[in-house]
C-alpha cells in the first residue's frame, strides 16, 4: 500500500502526519508526504519521502500574516497561497497516484486532493486534527448549551456564505477545469471524505455529533515523538534536580514574538514562589537576564519535561493539550487564534484547566489561575483521570490499522472514476 500524505501546516499539523507515517513504514507499506518545506529536516532526519507544497520562505510568509488573527491579514495570506496549495495537492496527486495501490490521506483545507479525489478516483482519508472542523450545530462549544439550535444554525449558515464567497470561486474555478460541477458550503459538507475520516481526539474530549460526516472514526490524542538533534539536556536536567516542579511555559509555533508572554509568566511564577521554565526559539533571554528561578531554552521534549512540572500554560494547541494530558498536569491555556479557543473550551469542560480570553493573559490573572488550578484538589483527581484515559489508546497504530482496512475495501470496490 502507497500512502500520499498532504499535510501543510503549522508544526502541530506536521508532527502527527511525520508519526504516522513512520508507523505505516514500519508496517511495511510506503508513505511519502507533502508538505511545508520549512520543516523539511524533520523529514529527512526520519528517513521519509517528502515533496514540499511550498518552500521555507513562503511558509514564513504565511506565518507572518496568521500571526495577525483575527484581522484581515491573516485571511489574506490564506487565500493569497489557496489557488497554489489547490494545485500542488492536485499535482501531487495525480504524478504518485496508483490505481489499486495507492490511498490518500489529507486534511480538511488541502482541497486539491479532495478535487482528486473526485476526477481521478483516488480514495480519500481525511485526517481530522481538530474537533472545530466537524462543525455541529448539537455541541455550541463558546456558546451557552441553551442557545436554541436554529440560532446555531443561522450562524453556520453565516459561516458557509463568508467562506463560500471568499473561496468558493478559486475551488470552483479549479474544478470547471475537469468539468466538474461547483459546489456550494465547502467548509461544512464537501472538505470531507465521502469515504472515510479519521479524527485524532478522542471521543471524551469531543464527543459525536449527529451531524457529522457518518463515516468518522475517532482514534485519540497523537503524541508524536519529536527530539531535536541541538538539545542540550544537561542544563535542563541540572535545572529540574535543583528544585521543585517548575511551571512549564510554552508559545505557538505561529505566534507572534513571545517577550510580553514571558514577562508575565517570569513575575506570575514569582509571586507564587514557583520555578519556572519558558520555552521558545523566537527569543532569546540569556541566563543573566533572568532571576534565578526562571530559565529558558529554546527546546525541550515535553513528553520527559511535563511529568516533572507543576503546571503547563500554553496557546492550547492540540499538541500541548495532548502531552499536557498525558503528564496529567493543570494546564492554563491562552488561545490564540483558529482551532486554539475551540480546544481550550472543550478542555476547560474536563475540569484540569482553566481558559483565558484576548486581554486576560495579565500577571494578577494568571498568577490568580494558577494558584486556584494548583492547590484545587479536584483538577489533581481530574487530571489523573485523564492522564489514565490517554494512556489507554494508541492513536497512530489504531489509524493505520484503519486504512489498511479502508484499502482492502477499495480492492474490492471499483473507484469512483470506474464508475
Amino acid at each position: 500500500m502507497r500512502v500520499l500524505i498532504v499535510s501543510a501546516g503549522s508544526l502541530g499539523d506536521t508532527l502527527p502526519a511525520l508519526a504516522w507515517a513512520k508507523e505505516l513504514r514500519a508496517r511495511g507499506h510506503e508513505a511519502v508526504i507533502q508538505g511545508s518545506g520549512y520543516y523539511r529536516g524533520l523529514f529527512d532526519e526520519a528517513g521519509i519521502e517528502f515533496e514540499p507544497m511550498w518552500d521555507a520562505e513562503q511558509h514564513q510568509e504565511i506565518v507572518r500574516g496568521i500571526q495577525h488573527w483575527p484581522h484581515g491579514e491573516a485571511a489574506d495570506a490564506w487565500m493569497n497561497a489557496l489557488p497554489q496549495t489547490i494545485e500542488r495537492a492536485y499535482d501531487f496527486v495525480l504524478r504518485r497516484y496508483k490505481p489499486g495501490e495507492t490511498l490518500v490521506v489529507a486534511q480538511f483545507y488541502m482541497f486539491g486532493a479532495r478535487i482528486a479525489n473526485e476526477h481521478l478516483g483516488a480514495p480519500l482519508v481525511t485526517m481530522h486534527l481538530q474537533p472545530m472542523v466537524l462543525r455541529s450545530v448539537y455541541d455550541p462549544v463558546g456558546l451557552p448549551r441553551w442557545t436554541p439550535r436554529w440560532t446555531l444554525r443561522v450562524i453556520d449558515r453565516a459561516i458557509d456564505l463568508v467562506v463560500d464567497r471568499a473561496a468558493g470561486p478559486i475551488i470552483n474555478n479549479f474544478r470547471a477545469r475537469f468539468g466538474l460541477p461547483p459546489q456550494r458550503r465547502v467548509l461544512k459538507g464537501w472538505c470531507h471524505s465521502p469515504q472515510l475520516g479519521i479524527g485524532f481526539f478522542p471521543d471524551w474530549f469531543s464527543p459525536p455529533q449527529p451531524d457529522w460526516p457518518p463515516n468518522t472514526q475517532l482514534v485519540g490524542f497523537p503524541i508524536p515523538e519529536f527530539d531535536s538533534a541541538r538539545y542540550d539536556p544537561a542544563p535542563v536536567e541540572k535545572f529540574l534536580a535543583a528544585g521543585d516542579p517548575p511551571l512549564v511555559f510554552t508559545t505557538s509555533s505561529v505566534a507572534r514574538g513571545p517577550e510580553a508572554y514571558f514577562d508575565v509568566a517570569v513575575e506570575a511564577a514569582r509571586r507564587l514562589g514557583r520555578r519556572a521554565i519558558l520555552l521558545s526559539t523566537q527569543t532569546d533571554r540569556q541566563a543573566t537576564d533572568l532571576p534565578p528561578h526562571v530559565r529558558q531554552f529554546p527546546f525541550v521534549p515535553l513528553k520527559s519535561l511535563l511529568p516533572r512540572s507543576a503546571a503547563h500554560v500554553h496557546h492550547a494547541g492540540s499538541g500541548s493539550i495532548a502531552q499536557s494530558l498525558l503528564a496529567g498536569v493543570p494546564q492554563l491555556t491562552a488561545p490564540h487564534g483558529f482551532d486554539q479557543h475551540d480546544l481550550s473550551r472543550r478542555l476547560e469542560r474536563l475540569g484540569v484547566s482553566a481558559h483565558l480570553r484576548a486581554g486576560e493573559f495579565t500577571i494578577e490573572r494568571v498568577t490568580s489561575e494558577l494558584a486556584r488550578l494548583l492547590a484545587s484538589p479536584a483538577v489533581a483527581e481530574r487530571c489523573q483521570y485523564y492522564a489514565n484515559r490517554q494512556r489507554e489508546s494508541n492513536p497512530i497504530e489504531t489509524a493505520s490499522e484503519l486504512l489498511e482496512s479502508f484499502f482492502a475495501t477499495t480492492q474490492r470496490a471499483p473507484s469512483a472514476a470506474a464508475r
